[in-house]
């Protein structure tokens, strides 16, 4: 809760109760912040890469899919990061709902053996061609 009051994900209001402000945090400031969501993220997705690397049973592989042209043009741009953001964040929300109800530090009444830590993670990206072909 303190964590989300420092970045203003929340507000406290005057009754005591949190209200939210931010369906999700993005780290604006501090460095430290964002190179703690940079370690964590790009070990997950190497996880990810070495587990279907080395997964001998295709069904066993996990989801790593991608999308990307070549040549599109710089007008395009704006438009692919708008609809990026808006059905990224929408499926991410959905997501996160159902992950909510399974787990259960947050549903006592989910049911269910062992503990496992999965989510799902999206990533937008853009690179000038000519830069990729020196």
């Amino acid at each position: 809760m303190d964590e989300l009051l420092r970045v203003t994900a929340v507000e406290r209001l005057k009754d005591g109760r949190l209200r939210l402000l931010e369906r999700a945090y993005i780290p604006c400031a501090g460095e430290s912040d964002k190179l703690s969501i940079l370690g964590t993220d790009v070990a997950l997705l190497i996880a990810t890469i070495d587990h279907n690397l080395v997964c001998e049973v295709p069904e066993e592989a996990f989801f790593q899919r991608k999308v990307a042209y070549d040549n599109l043009p710089v007008e395009a741009i704006p438009k692919l990061r708008k609809l990026t953001e808006e059905h990224a964040q929408a499926l991410l929300e959905y997501l996160d709902r159902w992950l909510a109800e399974q787990d259960r530090d947050l549903n006592p009444t989910a049911h269910g053996t062992g503990r496992k830590h999965a989510g799902v993670g999206i990533y937008f990206f853009e690179e000038d061609v000519e830069e990729l072909n020196k």
